[in-house]
Order: C-alpha cells, then sequence, then structure tokens
C-alpha cells in the first residue's frame, strides 16, 4: 500500500472513558485505559476530555474496547 493510499485509509478516533467508581480513585482508571492506547502503538495525543488516536478504523475501535473494558 502506498503512503497516499495509507494516508486515506487512516482516520482520527476519539473516545472518552467516564469510569463509574462508587469509591476508589478514578483516575487510576483512566491512567489503565490510557495504558491500553499506549501500547498499541499508534499515534494518540491525551487531552483534558478525551483521547485521540489516528490509524485504521478496525484497530481503533478495538483499542477503544479494550479501553473500556479495562475500566468497567
Amino acid at each position: 500500500m502506498s503512503d497516499t493510499q495509507k494516508q486515506n485509509t487512516e482516520v482520527y478516533v476519539a473516545f472518552q472513558v467516564i469510569p463509574r467508581l462508587k469509591t476508589g480513585n478514578n483516575f487510576e482508571l483512566v491512567d489503565q485505559a490510557i495504558e491500553i492506547v499506549r501500547n498499541a502503538n499508534v499515534p494518540y495525543q491525551v487531552s483534558a476530555m478525551e483521547t485521540t488516536m489516528k490509524g485504521e478504523l478496525n484497530q481503533l475501535l478495538e483499542i477503544v474496547i479494550a479501553a473500556q473494558a479495562k475500566v468497567y
């Protein structure tokens, strides 16, 4: 696949992880979700309200599912 074709198939996905803990530290869970993204080796940026990733859609959706599963 050429670089031009690869660029055309890449998308940006932004997601939020909102843990529903009644007790404990929500920030620790969010950090665990970010670790999932970090270990996926895709370009990403963490901001105050969401994490944005760039890559192939199906791969990014799998990362989102894994991150969400980590906090529930």
